[in-house]
């Protein structure tokens, strides 16, 4: 009894209708033939649901090596578009069927052998693939009318969205949605990289909508997704069978579905922008002696414009190399610059622990107000008051005078009824009195503006009194930004510039004096500063307020101090707690805003 081996195939699971295509009706019309026919019948090989137009269907080519070892004389299938849809590969396959001996046998068709048998079949299997492409049009035809008509969404939507199919409109998914802003926010603005904010992801077992575990592309895509602005672009692309894009489709053919944005446009912007700079600046495979240092990918050459990016030197014989910053045309040879339309670049390399220790140990703590003992104990010892006192006794007096003269004045007016006028003696008298006026009077508002300024150091002086007690807490704060470990100081720094610091000589023919230290890049360095106090917040561990607040819960008073050394008028939170009364004031000095609170409880301070 001669072997037989059965082949099976549909496109779609739910494939039935009049024709009894769907796998078990292929599988029973098969086992029929084989009874009728007397033919042993081996399992059947079965595709399950894949595209006739695949020739690479993995059942289909199992079964042309069992071909190959000969393991059965016949292979049967229900009709011929079931062993494949593209003409070529079903002449091919059947044409190596023939070669090893096995009768290619369809149960609908019912060609024989010989050259009619091979036309019939050549003839079938181009019908066949003809009523694929018609299938296909017509149903990607009436695909592009629903989408055109936004009665269906093809495809699957991007994390945070779902297609509600009731309402026939794309919605946010709010745990989803939750997690697109923080990815977003974290890369945006807390100056994470992708791969840090896979590490967080996977650190607190948040899963992506397919449950597995998010990875570096993903999030790129997420990234790079403009459905996020609140317009979900569709059928831009052109794909081949696969899924793989080879191509984009004319604008006239996009379709725009509108959802709830979950990023503003200025933040998209900022956000790809942020994006293509990392992929210039950090493309490569990075030095592991990068990571000692925060400043690399900020720096910019004022002379040129080429960025100025880390250098090492080779190691010496204890292990030990030297880094700097260089710029790009400083490093490249008068021939590359010469090819790239250049000239080689003056810049001088800068030590990089020289650049790190200026931006983070100086810069940083002077613009977030940090520096106690450079800022204000200057402007706490010296006393203005008898200073103040003495100006003060001095606009009396000039005040006094004046009013001196304005009755002279109006004495000399009454002598002009006397018998014994004398006009000479009173035009004399009176060029002296208008004289002595004027002088006055300029005096005076010298003595005015005298006042005005010592008033206004005196109660800068009586504000500084104020806040000593609060020098602990600028200094803890401080303290705690110096300890901060290395990538921590990076994702700082990098999340507080806005752009790129720009290192360009105070003068062209300026030194840099190695042997002072972080003081020599002083009037080197040009910084845009942005608030950002999300990253501000999260590393130093203190919470960012808008206002001074206090409460009161059933144990008491609980008192905040809100502490601000910002010159973007933010306040940084401190909370303590104690029992009592307590009197609020919001005083500014300087850069400085503080929030102070008098109170008869203890004065207990804790970061939160």
């Amino acid at each position: 009894m001669n072997k037989a081996a059965g082949y099976i195939r549909v496109s779609t699971m739910g494939q039935t209708g009049e024709d009894k295509v769907s796998l078990a009706d292929q599988e029973a019309q098969i086992k029929e033939y084989c009874t009728r026919n007397s033919l042993e019948l081996l399992p059947i090989y079965n595709e399950g649901a894949q595209s006739g137009a695949d020739a690479q269907r993995p059942v289909l080519k199992k079964l042309m090596v069992d071909a190959h070892e000969n393991q059965f004389q016949s292979v049967i299938v229900w009709d011929l578009s079931r062993f494949g849809r593209e003409t070529v590969d079903v002449l091919v396959n059947a044409r190596t069927l023939k070669r090893l001996g096995i009768e290619l046998i369809s149960i609908k068709e019912q060609f024989g052998d010989g050259p009619q048998g091979d036309m019939m079949r050549t003839m079938i299997a181009t019908f066949g693939q003809y009523e694929r492409e018609v299938i296909k049009e017509r149903t990607h035809s009436a695909r592009n009318k629903r989408r055109k008509n936004k009665d269906t969404f093809i495809g699957h939507t991007a994390h945070g969205y779902r297609w509600n199919k009731v309402e026939k409109r794309i919605e946010t998914v709010p745990k989803e949605a939750e997690c697109v802003k923080r990815i977003i926010n974290e890369y945006l603005n807390m100056a994470k990289s992708i791969p840090q904010v896979v590490e967080t992801l996977r650190k607190e077992h948040i899963l992506t909508r397919s449950g597995k575990h998010w990875t570096i592309a993903l999030v790129a895509q997420l990234l790079r997704n403009h459905c996020y602005t609140g317009t979900y672009w569709t059928n831009m692309y052109l794909m081949d069978a696969k899924g793989k894009i080879i191509g984009e489709k004319p604008e006239s053919e996009w379709v725009p579905y509108s959802c709830e944005p979950l990023i503003t446009q200025a933040d998209w912007e900022r956000l790809q922008e942020r994006l293509d700079n990392a992929r210039e600046k950090f493309s490569g495979r990075p030095n592991p002696e990068s990571q000692k240092y925060i400043a690399d990918g900020l720096l910019r050459c004022g002379l040129c414009n080429g960025t100025m990016r880390l250098r090492h030197t080779r190691r010496n014989k204890a292990g030990n190399c030297h880094t700097y910053y260089a710029c790009y045309w400083r490093t490249k040879s008068q021939r590359m610059a010469e090819l790239a339309g250049r000239n080689k670049c003056t810049m001088p390399p800068i030590p990089a622990y020289i650049m790190d220790d200026k931006l983070f140990n100086m810069s940083l703590p002077l613009k977030l107000g940090l520096v106690w003992e450079a800022q204000y104990e200057d402007k706490m010892n010296p006393s203005l008051e008898p200073e103040l006192d003495k100006v003060r006794q001095r606009v009396e007096n000039i005040q006094t005078s004046i009013a001196r003269n304005k009755t002279a004045l109006t004495n000399l007016d009454r002598t002009q009824y006397s018998q014994h006028f004398n006009p000479a003696h009173y035009n004399v008298r009176l060029n002296e009195l208008t004289l002595e006026k004027q002088n006055l009077a300029r005096e005076l508002a010298e003595a005015e503006r005298e006042c005005l300024r010592y008033q206004q150091l005196f109660e800068s002086e009586q504000s500084f009194k104020k806040i000593a007690a609060d020098k602990d807490t600028i200094m803890e704060l401080f303290r705690q930004l110096m300890a901060l470990p290395i990538d921590q100081k990076r994702r700082l720094l990098h999340g507080l510039v806005d752009g790129d610091i720009i290192v360009k000589p105070p003068t062209p023919d300026a030194v840099l004096q190695i042997d002072e230290g972080p003081n020599t890049l002083n009037k080197w360095t040009t910084i845009n500063w942005k608030y950002n106090p999300t990253i501000i917040q999260e590393i130093l561990g203190v919470k960012i307020v808008s206002e001074v607040e206090a409460s009161r819960d059933g144990s008491g008073w609980c008192c905040r101090t809100a502490l601000g050394p910002f010159p973007w008028g933010t306040l940084l939170d401190l909370r303590s707690c104690g029992r009592g009364r307590q009197r609020i004031e919001t005083r500014e000095i300087g850069q400085i805003k503080i929030a102070v609170q008098e109170r008869s409880c203890h004065k207990d301070t804790t970061f939160v």
